[in-house]
């Protein structure tokens, strides 16, 4: 599949960005990432709806462990990239800037966590919210610069998609890898802030819905 998307996509942006295949890679791997943890991690509570009925646990615990058991995936999936090493060595950087790297995939999962945490309690309370989150990953899916460069989306609208917190960081992470640069400090606010407010508003969902929650699963 990533032979047909970097072929495809190679051709309609040529030149538009250097070493696209692994560009593209990255992309994926994390757009994957963040997929099966929402949409599984939406059904968390629906799927193991007799687990909280008969136990006393911190729930949240339930989508939280949903993020990290996607997150194992996401690791084993990145040493792809290994193999790409020796025939795009000039696709990636080996400098410092690659220590960020973990803080960044720390910022995506709390991304992670507050979208799981609200929408599992409201999958509970309101059915159909598994169907709307699933629309609007698709929907996300072309917001956010996975399978284009954002070098093709003239300004203002490139500001813009960079604010969607996936967007942010995954530009953080292809410029940490395949530019040897830290992100600038617009770059961490732009990953950073859309994160905090998700895990902020998730948490807060959470709680509201969590009683409730109860008594629909």
């Amino acid at each position: 599949m990533m032979g047909i998307l970097s072929l495809v996509f190679t051709q309609v942006f040529r030149g538009a960005t250097p070493h696209f295949p692994i560009y593209l890679l990255i992309g994926l791997i994390v757009w994957q990432w963040f997929t099966n943890a929402v949409t599984s991690g939406t059904q968390v509570f629906v799927a193991h709806g007799d687990i909280i009925k008969r136990t006393v646990f911190a729930r949240q615990a339930l989508p939280m462990a949903t993020v990290l058991s996607y997150a194992i995936n996401f690791a084993i999936e990145s040493l792809v990239l290994l193999v790409f090493v020796p025939i795009f060595p000039d696709a990636f950087r080996l400098t410092p800037a690659l220590l960020l790297v973990p803080l960044l995939l720390v910022l995506l999962a709390l991304l992670l966590v507050g979208i799981t945490l609200a929408t599992s309690v409201l999958n509970v309370v309101y059915r159909d919210v598994a169907y709307i989150v699933n629309t609007a990953i698709l929907l996300l899916n072309w917001l956010t610069p996975v399978f284009y460069p954002i070098e093709v989306i003239p300004q203002p609208y490139r500001s813009i998609l960079l604010w969607n917190p996936i967007g942010g960081i995954l530009q953080a992470l292809r410029g940490v890898v395949m530019q040897g640069r830290a992100p600038t400090a617009l770059e961490w606010a732009m990953a950073v802030g859309p994160t905090a407010l998700v895990l902020l508003g998730g948490w807060a969902i959470f709680r509201r819905y969590e009683r409730m929650a109860l008594d629909y699963v």
